[in-house]
């Protein structure tokens, strides 16, 4: 009998007090195999509406580049396994099916991979998004979108795109793990505009060390103004919510909140941190 997809939380999280987040956040517990099928054909009506939006956006940000991206089609479960349809199309697609105004037969489902890093005092490393992205001023996971150059026989190396993502916006991180990021998580946000591919690794280093090794090595495309640090438990969290919430994308607090309820502490030291104020 094949697996079932395994649904694992239905997130209404609230942002700041005014807004929701309705991202879903799925573990993966078995291989997964994204296939590429061809490219993603445009009707006419769609096709005017992403020249339209690149000319917008380009006029807007010229560092833009119109770039092939990978997007899901579909995702089924078989003989243990995930298997997921990938179709080409470009940057300019992904910046107009954002904005929402294609036809629902032209929207598409582009793939990202990311990675969480927690460091060895318990902090999780978020991106500040760089003046140079379509997400600027966003906080983020590391990582970025797939793409046709990481499809190895067919089928997308998503670990390949991971490490290449992280070389990219925190080079020299890759050699501090204590325990090799593992692929837990797919992410999908609230407006199903985009799927991510969480990766999750322990680093035997600490926050202060990481932000030292970051800021020797910054990325010099300038994707990241910065990193973040997350305290991994619910005083933490919520202090980060409170103060990052309205500019995270929308499923960076579901998917931590979805990391603190499956890696407990036993909340005593939490719950010192929490009375002494030390996460204020």
């Amino acid at each position: 009998m094949d697996r079932q997809i395994n649904y694992r939380y239905d997130i209404d999280w609230y942002l700041c007090m005014t807004s929701t987040s309705t991202a879903r956040v799925f573990t993966i517990d078995h291989d997964l195999d994204l296939i590429v099928r061809g490219e993603i054909s445009l009707s006419a009506e769609g096709r005017v509406v992403v020249d339209r939006t690149w000319t917008e956006k380009v006029r807007d940000n010229p560092t833009f580049h119109n770039g092939e991206l990978l997007s899901l089609s579909g995702l089924r479960s078989t003989e243990g396994r995930w298997v997921g349809d990938l179709g080409c199309t470009t940057f300019a697609h992904y910046l107009a099916n954002r904005e929402q105004d294609l036809p629902a037969a032209d929207t598409c489902c582009p793939v990202a991979v990311n990675v969480l890093p927690i460091t060895s005092d318990g902090r999780a490393l978020l991106a500040d998004v760089g003046k140079t992205s379509s997400s600027a001023g966003k906080v983020k996971f590391i990582g970025g979108g797939a793409t046709p150059v990481d499809v190895v026989d067919g089928v997308l190396d998503v670990r390949g795109v991971m490490r290449r993502e992280l070389d990219e916006e925190f080079p020299g991180l890759d050699e501090h793990w204590s325990t090799a990021p593992r692929l837990e998580a797919l992410l999908v946000g609230g407006n199903r505009r985009q799927v991510v591919l969480l990766f999750v690794g322990r680093l035997r280093i600490s926050e202060a060390e990481a932000r030292t090794l970051y800021l020797g090595s910054a990325d010099p495309d300038h994707e990241l103004s910065g990193v973040l640090a997350v305290v991994l438990g619910t005083a933490g969290l919520h202090v980060f919510n409170r103060r990052e919430g309205r500019r995270s994308l929308d499923y960076v607090v579901p998917a931590l909140r979805a990391q603190v309820r499956a890696d407990w502490d036993g909340g005593l030291a939490e719950a010192r941190r929490f009375l002494d104020g030390s996460d204020e």
